[in-house]
């Protein structure tokens, strides 16, 4: 029963299996520092950044024009609420004072900064949508890809 003798058969059975060199131990061949299993490197961020990336990839430029549609709205709704506001408290209108402008500009983008995730998440719930849009487009018009988000952006 020599020790270093079964100490060195997990080791090798860790490397005949494939899964890389056993815990504590470094792959031979390969500089320190180099990708080897890659996912189980990478750090609980970059696997987020990853996997989010893989899916707006996956989602592509449906989810792109449906975030766009929703953030016109939202600009929009929230461009309203802000100057119904301001007009209520200060009795005029914003763009009378540039000084008064940039503060409603400003509340305008905290609003939408503060819905980001829910524009986010509705532009993943509208992509298959907008996806059906665009061929339906892409089919009866015969656009190009391209041409059948431009009209669904003008036609909004």
């Amino acid at each position: 029963v020599g020790s270093a003798a079964a100490v060195a058969r997990p080791r090798e059975a860790a490397r005949c299996g494939g899964r890389g060199p056993a815990p504590g131990e470094e792959e031979v061949g390969r500089p320190m520092g180099s990708e080897g299993d890659g996912e189980k490197k990478k750090g609980l961020i970059a696997r987020a950044v990853a996997w989010a990336q893989e899916k707006a990839v996956k989602l592509g430029q449906a989810a792109l024009l449906a975030y766009l549609l929703i953030d016109i709205a939202v600009y929009a709704v929230l461009g309203l609420i802000v100057r119904s506001a301001f007009r209520a408290m200060r009795g005029h209108e914003p763009w009378e004072d540039p000084k008064e402008f940039l503060v409603a500009a400003a509340a305008t983008w905290a609003g939408n900064n503060a819905t980001r995730p829910l524009r986010l998440a509705g532009a993943a719930a509208l992509a298959p949508g907008v996806q059906w849009a665009m061929g339906l487009l892409q089919q009866r018009w015969g656009l190009g890809r391209l041409f059948a988000a431009l009209a669904l952006l003008a036609g909004y």
